[in-house]
């Protein structure tokens, strides 16, 4: 998980109030292809690509669709067992990207 980055209103206050900042689209990607690429080299570095011999960047990708696929049945699960059909995440933070 990422550190969040705090804005203070007025950090002459005594009680301040901190208020979180919205990762940008780029950070998000970048994140992204963080991840893609240390998961890619923890399969190389494993010699996990060996069997179909797949190259480690492609099993990095499966292996990411796959998660964003458990993440859309999650949320797809909790709707279906709602009183509403709408998941609390949706009540509270509105559909993301890839939700639906």
């Amino acid at each position: 998980m990422s550190d969040k980055k705090y804005v203070f209103n007025d950090p002459s206050e005594r009680m301040v109030t901190a208020i979180p900042q919205m990762d940008t689209a780029e950070s998000i990607t970048n994140r992204n292809n963080m991840f893609r690429k240390e998961l890619a080299e923890v399969i190389n570095r494993h010699n996990q690509e060996w069997g179909p011999s797949t190259p480690d960047f492609i099993l990095a990708d499966y292996l990411i669709h796959c998660l964003r696929a458990y993440t859309k049945a999650t949320v797809w699960n909790k709707a279906w067992h709602s009183e509403d059909g709408v998941p609390q995440a949706w009540r509270e933070f509105g559909p993301q990207e890839g939700d639906l």
